[in-house]
C-alpha cells in the first residue's frame, strides 16, 4: 500500500532518495529550481524564489504525486516557503489526503524518517482535528528523532505544548469531545493568564524601571495596567537623571497613545509624580478640557498635587475658570459635570494647607462669583468651605445675607456661618460675627443654632458663657443643650455659674451637666460649698456626691482640706444611704466611709453626725454587733433627739434580732428605755420588737451601774457559732 505513494516516474535528479517527477524534469525552469534547492549553501532569498518556482510546477501534478513529493521534500528541509496554503488547497481538491497522511504517520520510524517528518509537518499545516491523526502524532512524541516535530504540530493544532504522550492523554480525556476552536480559545486564554502572571512577577517589586518601561508599551491592557501601577510605586527620587527622563518620556508617550479609558484615568495619577511644573500642568488641563467625565474628574483632583506650589494654584484657578466662565451679559450657569466642580473646590481647600494663594483678591473674586451661580448643594458646601479656609473679611458681605436669610436652605446658612467663623479665626476679626450670634442662638433652624453655639465656643467672644447659659433652659433640642454644656465645661465664668447651678438637667443631660458644673466650680471651695448646698436643697444627692468626689484637693490650705474632706464624708454617706452598698463600687466607698467616720468620731466626739452615719452604714454592711454597740452609746447621749434615738435604735434592734444578738439587743433596749419614753408613732414597732429580747437580770453588773453600757466592739456568736447577717435597711439621719 505504501508503494502507491511513490508510483510515479523518477529522474536522475535526486535528493536524499527523492527524484524530480518526470513530468517536471522536461521543464528547464522547474528543473533548475530543483537543482538549486539541493544546494545547502543557497542564500535564503534565492531559495525562496526557487521554492516558489518548483511549487508552481508541482501544482500541475496529480494530487497523489503532489502529496508524496511535497511531504518528502519537506522532510528533507528543501523548501523555503509556507506550505500551509499548498496543503490546504490540496485537501480541498483531494479527499483521500487525510487517509494518506495517516498511512504515512503510522510508518515505522527509522525507515523513511524524511517522509514521517514531512507528514508530521503537513499535519500541523492542515490543522486537522482528526482524532486518529492527533493520537498518532502524540504517539510519535515518544520517538526521539521525531518528538520535536510532533510537539510543534500538536502545538499548531491544539495551541498547547505536550512534553510527552502521557501529557497529551491527560488533556485528551476531556478535549476529544470539544472542537478545535474550543481548544485554541482555551489555550489562548490560558496563555494570556500565564503571560499576565509572568508580568505580575516581573513588576511585583515596583522598583525595576526597565521592566516598567517595557510593560508601559505592551500591547495587552492588563499588563499596561500593572506597569502603570508599578510606576506609581517607583521611587523617583532614587533614580538617576537619565532614568528619570526615560520614565518621563514613557509617560508622555502613554498619555498620547493609551486607548483604554480607565487606563487613561489611571495615567493622570502619575502626572504629578513623574512630571514637574508646566509639563505636568498641561496634560491635566488638556484632560480637564477635552477628556471624558472620568478623566476630567481625575485631572481636577490631581491639580492640587502639582509641584511647585504656584503651578498648582495656577492649575486650580484655570480649572475653575473653565467650569465657571466669565459672564458677558449676566450670570452664567456652571459646567454641567458636578463631580469635576466638586473635585476642584476640594483641591482648593486642600491646597490651602500647603501655602497661601499667590493672588488672594483674584481668588476671592472667583469664589464669590462661583457662589452666586452654583446650584448644586454639595458643591456649594465645598465653595463655602474654601471661602472659610482662604477668604478674607471682604467675604463677609457675601456670607452675611445667606446667614441671616430665613428662606435660605438650612445647610447653606449653617455652612456660611462656619465660613464666617473660619475667616474670623484666621484674621482675628470677631466683631461682625459677635454682633450676629445672640440672635442666631435663638434662630428657628437647629443647624444655625448649632453653629452659633460652636462659634461662641471657638471664638471666645466676651460674654459668651452668659449667652450660652441663658440659652440653655430655652433650647428645645437635647443635642444642642449638650453642645452648650460642653462649651460651659471649657472655662469657668463668674456670671454663668449661678445660672448653671439653678438649671435642672433632664436625664439625657446629666453627664454633660456634671462636667459643666465641675468645670465652673474649678478649685474654688466657696463655689463648691454653694453648689453642694444647692444640690442638697433640691435632693440631688448624686450630683452632690459627684462634685465632692471630683473636686481637686491640690493647693488647698490645711483648713480647706479639713473642710472639704469633712463635707465629702457627709456626701458619700448620704449617697450610700440612698443607693445601698452593693451596686458597682459602692462597697469600696462604704468601707472607706466607715474608716472616715471612725476617725472623725475620734476627732470630733461632740459631733453626732459621725456616729449616726456610722450606725446606719454598719447596719447596711452587716456589721450588726458593732452598730448595736455604737447605738447603745448614742442612746445615752442627751444631745441626740429622742425620736431619732428610737428610730435608729429600732432599726438596730431589728438587725440584732435577725443576727440573734439577744444580749446586745437587750442592753440597747434598756438604754433606749432609760433615754425616754418611746414616741407615740413608734410605739407599735417598739412593742413588736420588745418581746424578742429577754429582760436584763436584776443582779447583773449593769444593774449596779444603773444603765447598761456594754463595751463597744464586744462580739457575741449567733447560733451555730457564726455572726449572722441582718437584712439591709436604710434610714436618713437628717
Amino acid at each position: 500500500m505504501f508503494a502507491l505513494l511513490l508510483c510515479f516516474p523518477l529522474t536522475t535528479l535526486q535528493a536524499g532518495g527523492l527524484a524530480l517527477p518526470e513530468a517536471l524534469s522536461n521543464e528547464p525552469t522547474v528543473a533548475e529550481a530543483w537543482q538549486q534547492l539541493q544546494n545547502p549553501k543557497l542564500e535564503p532569498p534565492r531559495r525562496s524564489e526557487a521554492s516558489q518556482v518548483l511549487l508552481q510546477g508541482v501544482s500541475a501534478l496529480e494530487p497523489a504525486q503532489q502529496w508524496s513529493f511535497l511531504v518528502h521534500a519537506d522532510g528533507l528541509d528543501l523548501w523555503n516557503a509556507d506550505l500551509r496554503p499548498v496543503y490546504r488547497q490540496l485537501a480541498r481538491s483531494w479527499e483521500p489526503l487525510e487517509a494518506r497522511l495517516l498511512e504515512t504517520l503510522v510508518m515505522p520510524p527509522g525507515q523513511k524518517d524524511a517522509m514521517l517528518k514531512g507528514a508530521i509537518r503537513a499535519a500541523g499545516c492542515l490543522s486537522t482535528s482528526n482524532p486518529q491523526l492527533l493520537e498518532q502524532l502524540a504517539v510519535l512524541l515518544e520517538t526521539p528523532q521525531l518528538a520535536s516535530e510532533s510537539r510543534a504540530a500538536l502545538d499548531a493544532i491544539t495551541g498547547r505544548e505536550f512534553g510527552d504522550h502521557q501529557a497529551f492523554l491527560a488533556w485528551w480525556q476531556t478535549a476529544k469531545s470539544q472542537t478545535r476552536e474550543a481548544w485554541l480559545e482555551q489555550a489562548h486564554e490560558e496563555e494570556k493568564v500565564r503571560e499576565v502572571e509572568d508580568w505580575r512577577r516581573r513588576l511585583s517589586s515596583g522598583q525595576h524601571p526597565e521592566e516598567i518601561l517595557l510593560g508601559i508599551v505592551h500591547p495587552r491592557q492588563p499588563i499596561r495596567a500593572m506597569a502603570y501601577d508599578a510606576l506609581r510605586q517607583l521611587d523617583m527620587d532614587g533614580l538617576d537623571d537619565a532614568t528619570k527622563e526615560r520614565v518621563a518620556e514613557a509617560l508622555r508617550h502613554a498619555l498620547q497613545a493609551e486607548s483604554d479609558v480607565q487606563l487613561r484615568v489611571d495615567l493622570l495619577a502619575l502626572v504629578p509624580q513623574v512630571l514637574q511644573g508646566r509639563e505636568a500642568l498641561n496634560p491635566l488641563l488638556r484632560a480637564l478640557e477635552f477628556g471624558i467625565d472620568a478623566e476630567r474628574e481625575a485631572a481636577a483632583g490631581y491639580l492640587q498635587l502639582l509641584q511647585p506650589l504656584d503651578v498648582a494654584w495656577e492649575g486650580l484657578l484655570r480649572g475653575l475658570e473653565g467650569v465657571y466662565p466669565k459672564p458677558d451679559d449676566g450670570p452664567v450657569l456652571p459646567d454641567g459635570h458636578v463631580a469635576v466642580r466638586m473635585a476642584l473646590w476640594s483641591g482648593l481647600g486642600t491646597l490651602a494647607a500647603r501655602g497661601e494663594a499667590p493672588d488672594i483678591p483674584a481668588l476671592e473674586a472667583r469664589m464669590q462669583a462661583a457662589l452666586a451661580v452654583e446650584n448644586d448643594r454639595a458643591v456649594r458646601d465645598h465653595i463655602l468651605s474654601a471661602i472659610g479656609r482662604l477668604g478674607g473679611p471682604s467675604c463677609f458681605a457675601v456670607l452675611q445675607p445667606i446667614v441671616l436669610d430665613p428662606d435660605e436652605a438650612q445647610a447653606d446658612r449653617s455652612d456660611a456661618l462656619i465660613a464666617m467663623r473660619g475667616i474670623a479665626e484666621r484674621t482675628g476679626n470677631h466683631q461682625l460675627l459677635a454682633e450676629l450670634l445672640p440672635a442666631l442662638l435663638a434662630d428657628a433652624q437647629p443647624q444655625v443654632r448649632r453653629q452659633a453655639i460652636a462659634s461662641l465656643r471657638k471664638l471666645h467672644i466676651e460674654g459668651a458663657a452668659q449667652l450660652l447659659v441663658q440659652r440653655l433652659a430655652a433650647e428645645p433640642e437635647v443635642v444642642l443643650q449638650k453642645a452648650i454644656l460642653a462649651a460651659l465645661a471649657e472655662k469657668p465664668d463668674a456670671q454663668a455659674f449661678p445660672a448653671l447651678l439653678s438649671f435642672r438637667p433632664s436625664t439625657p443631660l446629666r453627664e454633660a451637666y456634671g462636667k459643666a458644673l465641675l468645670a465652673q466650680i474649678g478649685n474654688d471651695v466657696a463655689r463648691l460649698d454653694q453648689a453642694y448646698q444647692a444640690l442638697v436643697a433640691r435632693y440631688d444627692r448624686e450630683f452632690a456626691f459627684l462634685v465632692m468626689r471630683k473636686f481637686p484637693r491640690e493647693n488647698l490650705t490645711p483648713e480647706q482640706t479639713v473642710h472639704v474632706e469633712r463635707q465629702y464624708t457627709v456626701a458619700v454617706c448620704e449617697r450610700l444611704l440612698m443607693v445601698g452598698v452593693e451596686q458597682g463600687n459602692a462597697a469600696s466607698y462604704a468601707a472607706d466611709a466607715v474608716t472616715r467616720l471612725q476617725d472623725l468620731r475620734q476627732a470630733e466626739p461632740e459631733e453626732l453626725l459621725w456616729p449616726t452615719y456610722l450606725v446606719e452604714l454598719q447596719l447596711m454592711r452587716g456589721e450588726v454587733e458593732s452598730a448595736v454597740a455604737v447605738m447603745t452609746e448614742l442612746a445615752a447621749n442627751p444631745a441626740l433627739p429622742l425620736t431619732k434615738k428610737w428610730e435608729l435604735g429600732l432599726d438596730a434592734l431589728r438587725f440584732a434580732a435577725a443576727a440573734n444578738l439577744l444580749e446586745q439587743g437587750s442592753l440597747l433596749l434598756a438604754a433606749l428605755d432609760a433615754a425616754g419614753e418611746v414616741p407615740p408613732e413608734l410605739q407599735f414597732a417598739q412593742q413588736q420588737i420588745r418581746g424578742i429580747f429577754p429582760p436584763l437580770k436584776k443582779d447583773s453588773a449593769a444593774e449596779e451601774e444603773g444603765v447598761p453600757t456594754p463595751t463597744a466592739g464586744e462580739k457575741t456568736q449567733a447560733a451555730g457559732g457564726a455572726e449572722s447577717q441582718a437584712p439591709k435597711m436604710v434610714s436618713n439621719p437628717l
